[in-house]
Protein backbone atom coordinates (compact mmCIF):
# COMPACT_ATOMS: atom_id res chain seq x y z
CA UNK A 1 0.00 0.00 0.00
CA UNK A 2 1.51 3.36 -0.70
CA UNK A 3 1.71 5.50 1.94
CA UNK A 4 3.18 9.20 3.17
CA UNK A 5 4.99 9.99 6.24
CA UNK A 6 5.84 13.34 7.06
CA UNK A 7 8.87 14.67 9.71
CA UNK A 8 10.32 17.51 10.88
CA UNK A 9 14.19 17.43 9.99
CA UNK A 10 15.00 18.07 13.27
CA UNK A 11 12.76 15.61 14.94
CA UNK A 12 12.74 12.03 13.15
CA UNK A 13 11.38 10.14 15.88
CA UNK A 14 7.77 10.77 15.44
CA UNK A 15 5.90 12.16 12.15
CA UNK A 16 3.47 14.62 12.20
CA UNK A 17 1.00 13.19 9.33
CA UNK A 18 0.93 9.39 8.11
CA UNK A 19 -1.43 8.76 5.06
CA UNK A 20 -2.29 6.05 2.31
CA UNK A 21 -4.89 8.14 1.29
CA UNK A 22 -3.66 8.42 -2.36
CA UNK A 23 -5.38 11.81 -3.15
CA UNK A 24 -4.19 13.05 0.35
CA UNK A 25 -0.91 11.91 -0.27
CA UNK A 26 -0.84 13.70 -3.97
CA UNK A 27 -2.04 16.91 -2.13
CA UNK A 28 0.92 16.65 0.27
CA UNK A 29 3.00 16.31 -2.45
CA UNK A 30 1.70 18.45 -5.13
CA UNK A 31 2.18 21.58 -2.16
CA UNK A 32 6.06 20.81 -2.97
CA UNK A 33 6.02 20.51 -6.54
CA UNK A 34 6.47 16.66 -6.52
CA UNK A 35 3.46 14.70 -8.58
CA UNK A 36 2.14 11.71 -7.37
CA UNK A 37 -0.73 9.04 -8.66
CA UNK A 38 -1.55 6.08 -9.50
CA UNK A 39 -2.00 4.65 -12.90
CA UNK A 40 -3.73 1.80 -14.21
CA UNK A 41 -1.37 -0.78 -15.16
CA UNK A 42 -1.85 -3.09 -18.69
CA UNK A 43 -0.77 -6.22 -17.48
CA UNK A 44 -2.65 -8.19 -14.91
CA UNK A 45 -0.76 -9.33 -12.43
CA UNK A 46 3.07 -8.13 -10.82
CA UNK A 47 4.50 -11.21 -12.06
CA UNK A 48 3.57 -10.27 -15.71
CA UNK A 49 5.55 -7.36 -15.87
CA UNK A 50 8.43 -8.99 -13.90
CA UNK A 51 9.18 -11.80 -16.19
CA UNK A 52 8.81 -9.83 -19.42
CA UNK A 53 11.64 -8.32 -21.10
CA UNK A 54 12.46 -4.29 -21.07
CA UNK A 55 10.79 -4.60 -24.82
CA UNK A 56 7.46 -6.35 -24.06
CA UNK A 57 7.49 -3.68 -21.47
CA UNK A 58 7.96 -0.56 -23.29
CA UNK A 59 5.72 -1.86 -26.08
CA UNK A 60 2.66 -2.79 -23.70
CA UNK A 61 2.91 0.86 -22.16
CA UNK A 62 3.55 2.50 -25.63
CA UNK A 63 0.50 4.71 -24.98
CA UNK A 64 1.33 6.29 -21.85
CA UNK A 65 5.31 6.55 -22.40
CA UNK A 66 4.37 8.82 -25.87
CA UNK A 67 1.45 10.71 -23.41
CA UNK A 68 4.01 11.80 -20.94
CA UNK A 69 6.87 12.33 -23.43
CA UNK A 70 4.63 14.61 -25.31
CA UNK A 71 3.23 16.25 -22.68
CA UNK A 72 6.69 16.60 -20.97
CA UNK A 73 9.51 16.30 -23.53
CA UNK A 74 11.42 13.39 -22.38
CA UNK A 75 12.95 12.18 -24.91
CA UNK A 76 14.31 9.01 -23.21
CA UNK A 77 12.64 5.87 -21.70
CA UNK A 78 13.70 2.91 -20.22
CA UNK A 79 12.91 0.30 -17.71
CA UNK A 80 14.78 -0.45 -14.46
CA UNK A 81 14.63 -3.86 -12.85
CA UNK A 82 16.56 -4.82 -9.62
CA UNK A 83 16.18 -8.60 -8.95
CA UNK A 84 17.61 -9.54 -5.26
CA UNK A 85 19.27 -12.77 -6.79
CA UNK A 86 21.85 -10.04 -9.16
CA UNK A 87 25.14 -10.84 -7.43
CA UNK A 88 25.30 -6.84 -6.45
CA UNK A 89 21.83 -5.77 -5.43
CA UNK A 90 22.55 -5.19 -2.06
CA UNK A 91 25.59 -3.08 -3.15
CA UNK A 92 22.73 -1.26 -5.41
CA UNK A 93 20.81 -0.37 -2.63
CA UNK A 94 23.42 1.96 -0.80
CA UNK A 95 24.48 3.85 -4.07
CA UNK A 96 21.14 6.01 -3.29
CA UNK A 97 20.98 6.18 0.51
CA UNK A 98 23.04 9.17 0.55
CA UNK A 99 21.07 13.01 0.05
CA UNK A 100 21.21 13.69 -3.62
CA UNK A 101 20.02 16.03 -6.53
CA UNK A 102 19.79 15.07 -10.46
CA UNK A 103 20.48 18.16 -12.56
CA UNK A 104 16.44 16.92 -14.16
CA UNK A 105 13.49 15.51 -13.31
CA UNK A 106 13.91 11.95 -11.89
CA UNK A 107 10.41 10.17 -13.38
CA UNK A 108 8.93 6.77 -12.65
CA UNK A 109 6.09 4.60 -13.27
CA UNK A 110 6.29 1.36 -10.56
CA UNK A 111 5.54 -1.84 -12.25
CA UNK A 112 6.70 -4.18 -9.08
CA UNK A 113 8.02 -4.40 -5.93
CA UNK A 114 8.61 -1.85 -3.33
CA UNK A 115 10.93 1.11 -2.66
CA UNK A 116 11.15 4.17 -0.24
CA UNK A 117 11.78 7.72 -1.19
CA UNK A 118 12.88 10.49 0.94
CA UNK A 119 12.30 14.09 -0.18
CA UNK A 120 13.86 16.23 1.94
CA UNK A 121 12.45 19.70 1.50
CA UNK A 122 11.50 23.11 3.38
CA UNK A 123 13.52 21.20 6.42
CA UNK A 124 10.84 18.19 6.39
CA UNK A 125 11.54 14.44 5.50
CA UNK A 126 8.47 13.02 3.26
CA UNK A 127 8.90 9.47 3.40
CA UNK A 128 6.90 8.12 0.39
CA UNK A 129 6.41 4.25 0.05
CA UNK A 130 5.99 3.66 -3.63
CA UNK A 131 4.40 0.46 -4.94
CA UNK A 132 2.81 -0.73 -8.28
CA UNK A 133 0.95 1.86 -10.57
CA UNK A 134 2.58 4.22 -8.53
CA UNK A 135 3.72 7.21 -10.90
CA UNK A 136 6.49 9.75 -9.47
CA UNK A 137 8.25 13.41 -10.96
CA UNK A 138 10.72 14.12 -8.15
CA UNK A 139 11.34 17.68 -9.59
CA UNK A 140 15.27 18.30 -11.23
CA UNK A 141 16.85 19.84 -7.57
CA UNK A 142 14.90 18.92 -4.91
CA UNK A 143 16.99 16.49 -2.44
CA UNK A 144 16.05 13.05 -1.70
CA UNK A 145 17.55 9.63 -1.59
CA UNK A 146 15.63 6.06 -1.71
CA UNK A 147 16.22 2.85 -0.19
CA UNK A 148 14.88 -0.46 -2.03
CA UNK A 149 15.53 -2.64 1.16
CA UNK A 150 18.09 -5.18 2.07
CA UNK A 151 16.46 -7.58 -0.42
CA UNK A 152 16.02 -5.23 -3.61
CA UNK A 153 13.69 -6.67 -6.05
CA UNK A 154 11.56 -3.84 -7.90
CA UNK A 155 11.01 -2.75 -11.33
CA UNK A 156 9.86 0.68 -12.77
CA UNK A 157 9.57 2.32 -16.28
CA UNK A 158 12.02 5.99 -16.20
CA UNK A 159 11.68 8.81 -18.50
CA UNK A 160 14.77 11.31 -19.10
CA UNK A 161 16.09 13.45 -20.81
CA UNK A 162 19.91 12.28 -20.57
CA UNK A 163 21.60 9.84 -18.76
CA UNK A 164 24.12 12.58 -17.39
CA UNK A 165 21.10 14.00 -15.68
CA UNK A 166 20.03 11.51 -13.65
CA UNK A 167 23.45 10.94 -12.05
CA UNK A 168 23.05 11.47 -8.57
CA UNK A 169 25.14 14.77 -7.26
CA UNK A 170 25.74 14.78 -3.62
CA UNK A 171 24.78 17.50 -1.39
CA UNK A 172 27.17 16.52 1.39
CA UNK A 173 24.39 16.67 4.09
CA UNK A 174 23.87 13.42 6.49
CA UNK A 175 20.53 13.95 6.66
CA UNK A 176 19.75 10.77 5.48
CA UNK A 177 21.83 8.82 7.34
CA UNK A 178 20.09 10.26 10.98
CA UNK A 179 16.30 8.91 8.81
CA UNK A 180 14.59 5.30 9.52
CA UNK A 181 15.37 3.00 6.73
CA UNK A 182 13.14 0.05 5.10
CA UNK A 183 13.52 -2.32 8.41
CA UNK A 184 12.56 -0.35 10.85
CA UNK A 185 9.80 1.28 8.59
CA UNK A 186 8.46 -1.32 6.94
CA UNK A 187 9.33 -3.99 9.68
CA UNK A 188 11.60 -6.68 7.87
CA UNK A 189 15.02 -8.01 9.09
CA UNK A 190 17.72 -7.00 7.56
CA UNK A 191 18.18 -11.04 6.42
CA UNK A 192 16.05 -13.86 6.34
Amino acid sequence: MSQLTLYSQFNMRKPYLVSSDIDDVAGYLAEDGVRFEQWLLRSQTEEEDKQASSDIILNRYHVEIEQLKNERGYPFTDVISVDQAEDFAFARRNRFLSEHVHTEDEVRLFLSGTVLFYLHINARIHILQCERGDFLTIPKGVKHWFDMGPEPEYSCIRWFTSEEGLKNKLTGSYVAESTPRWESILGQPLCK
